[in-house]
């Protein structure tokens, strides 16, 4: 096997680690096992064990820990923070398609005359890209596999001005951005830790999401994602 297979190469010890990490979703371990066996590829059941290996050392078993004297060693915000970039970090994983830039992606198509001629084509060249290999759409994509109760129930834990988000695409860009601020803008995660009011582009804000949700939702978009062909 080759390198870009080095998950599947041990699949062995992998495999019942990863299968626990996912064991909410199955009536047995035995049942994970045929699921697991059912997916169709070498390259999809790396992929498995990669994600889910992912998920359980970094989110579901794992927890950021604080040393210092004047506070506890795990804050829930501080942890959250975390967990949810690990999630995405999974979640956009999860894609058959091998990342390109926005420039290696124009270089490829000959039908692309460079350079640009103006503001307008380059904005909607750039939509084009980003149709293809948008974070945001990967992760939406993501979202809309869960059963409806789920999606619902995720919907009501965000209301914006007192009104549930309008769809899971919503939600998911939501999420998304939580993610951001964090990575980008050093903003603590604080939208995870239950019912909390908050204000978002002037607009009041109320979340009920936890991470426990939050996961049990990844799980099950998760093996949704395998379950398919």
């Amino acid at each position: 096997m080759t390198l870009a297979l080095r998950y599947l190469q041990h699949e062995d010890t992998y495999l019942p680690t990863a299968l626990t990490a996912l064991s909410a979703q199955f009536q047995s371990i035995e049942q994970a096992n045929m699921f697991y066996r059912r997916i169709a590829s070498d390259t999809r059941k790396n992929q498995f064990l990669r994600g889910a290996l992912t998920y359980h050392y970094l989110v579901k078993c794992g927890d950021w820990t604080v040393d210092a004297p004047d506070c506890n060693p795990v804050i829930d915000y501080f942890t959250n923070s975390y967990k949810i970039v690990g999630i995405f970090a999974v979640i956009e994983s999860l894609s058959d398609e091998n990342y390109q830039d926005f420039y290696g992606w124009l270089r490829q198509h000959k039908a692309i005359s460079l350079p640009i001629p103006d503001v307008e084509t380059l904005d909607r060249l750039h939509g084009e890209y980003k149709k293809i290999f948008g974070s945001i759409r990967r992760c939406a994509t993501f979202f809309e596999r869960l059963p409806t109760a789920r999606q619902v129930e995720l919907r009501r834990a965000v209301e914006i001005e007192r009104t549930p988000v309008a769809s899971i695409k919503k939600l998911a860009e939501f999420l998304y951005m939580v993610r951001s601020k964090f990575v980008h803008e050093a903003e603590v995660v604080l939208q995870l830790s239950g019912s909390m009011h908050h204000f978002d582009l002037n607009k009041p804000l109320h979340t009920k999401l936890t991470m426990p949700l939050i996961c049990t939702a990844f799980e099950e978009g998760f093996v949704a994602y395998f379950s398919e062909a």
